[in-house]
């Protein structure tokens, strides 16, 4: 499972024209041989999880692949675009674009040769406390998405974004967005431990209600994202718009960790 992050996703997708289904200017037959090279069907039916077009093939390719594969993935089609532009085609990505395509392959790479085994990831979010203020760090990739309606005040769509980044990360690890599906509405279901937690089963009660606990959490995600969703645009306290965007950080926090 790579470690792309929600903002190199969202940057991969828009640089690589994913939103009709393609994938830059690949047919099936050239896409096909673009992944022979990393010794991948990309048409294997494993990889038609999120749909059969090429676009999501590359999006549970994404999921399900490791990040040296995923990386070597991405410095492959930054060699295709650079030769594609150097033989007059046209592919509309900038120098600087496909250098950023190189930076995110680097960081996998590094990040693959620099972790241990399973190992958990390290706790991703810091605080002070001072009295009743405390300052939290919130998870980057959650900030990266919603830092433009932050810098703006925009507190209601800084909430609304913030949840749809767990939902997203959920769907990425489970293939559902929906916390009722996964955890169903009394947080008891355990099918999708694996991938949330790096096991199947808890080990001992403490951690059966520890999971059960993270389950709960993801449900109030779900019902207070749908409750922004299903409403119009409204003033948000910035005060209680931190509570919020907190509460998200701490959900996608605790699914990221293993």
């Amino acid at each position: 499972m790579s470690k792309l992050t929600m903002a190199d996703k969202t940057f991969l997708e828009a640089v690589l024209g994913m939103g009709e289904g393609y994938v830059l200017d690949f047919t099936n037959t050239s896409f096909a041989q673009f992944f022979d090279g990393l010794a991948i069907d990309i048409y294997e039916e494993t990889y038609a999880e999120y749909g059969v077009s090429n676009a999501n093939r590359l999006r549970t390719f994404w999921k399900l692949g490791s990040d040296p594969v995923v990386s070597s993935s991405l410095e492959g089609l930054a060699d295709y675009i650079e030769a594609k532009k150097l033989s007059g085609g046209g592919v509309d990505v900038t120098h600087e674009q496909t250098n950023n395509i190189r930076e995110i392959a680097l960081r996998l790479t590094s990040s693959s040769s620099g972790s241990a085994p399973n190992t958990p990831g390290a706790i991703t979010t810091g605080a002070t406390v001072s009295r009743n203020l405390i300052s939290i760090e919130i998870h980057d990739d959650i900030y990266s998405h919603i830092q433009r309606y932050l810098a703006t005040e925009d507190y209601f769509h800084a909430v609304e974004e913030s949840y749809k980044v767990v939902r997203e990360k959920l769907r990425d690890l489970t293939g559902s967005e929906k916390s009722t599906e996964i955890f169903n509405e009394n947080a008891q279901n355990n099918k999708h431990y694996a991938a949330l937690f790096g096991k199947a089963t808890p080990g001992n009660p403490a951690e059966a209600d520890f999971f059960r606990g993270i389950g709960y959490l993801h449900l109030g995600v779900q019902f207070l994202r749908n409750e922004k969703a299903h409403t119009l645009a409204t003033f948000v306290e910035p005060n209680l718009a931190i509570h919020y965007i907190s509460l998200a950080s701490l959900a996608y926090d605790l699914i990221t960790r293993f």
